[in-house]
């Protein structure tokens, strides 16, 4: 699709909410490629809404890296 975003896709649509094309701001685009990347990375998806309307517990569920914890203990400079 020649790298630009489809307001008809209605994943796209949903995220980016009821605003106009011109309003909708990088803001909103990039927090689409962003949670893409993740989901497509993890294999978690989120409600297809505005962002506004996912709640913190949904948030925070899509967002946790089970595979960070634990993390990495530093062990100071090797000599």
């Amino acid at each position: 699709m020649n790298g630009q975003r489809d307001p008809t896709d209605p994943h796209v649509a949903a995220w980016l909410g009821d605003r106009p094309e011109g309003d909708r701001g990088d803001d909103a685009f990039l927090a689409l490629s962003l949670i893409t990347i993740w989901a497509t990375r993890t294999g978690r998806t989120l409600r297809a809404v505005p962002i506004g309307e996912l709640t913190a517990d949904e948030l925070e569920d899509f967002w946790a890296d089970d595979q960070l914890w634990p993390a990495p203990v530093f062990q100071g400079p090797r000599e």
